[in-house]
């Protein structure tokens, strides 16, 4: 008796039935690529963080200079702060 061929792309999803028709090298290629560019999207997001918190204390430094009662003021509290802590 024979067995019936099983079709071993009915399970799979869609965006790897698309590409079942490449060769095995440039499917290695699209995903290399892929992981390169998930890499790089995460890092972009981490050096715009990075960014965003460097542009917000460069601004506070500004502003604590050009401001001295508030510079004062919160030099006090971050004193006050350090006093608390410490009892």
């Amino acid at each position: 008796m024979r067995m019936k061929k099983i079709n071993r792309k009915a399970g799979r999803p869609k965006r790897f039935r698309r590409k079942a028709g490449l060769p095995s090298g440039l499917l290695a290629k699209e995903k290399k690529i892929a992981t390169l560019n998930k890499k790089a999207k995460e890092q972009h997001r981490s050096v715009t963080v990075l960014r965003r918190l460097v542009g917000g204390t460069i601004m506070a430094a500004v502003v604590m200079y050009l401001v001295p009662e508030l510079r004062q003021d919160i030099f006090s509290t971050i004193k006050w702060l350090n006093d608390e802590w410490r009892r």
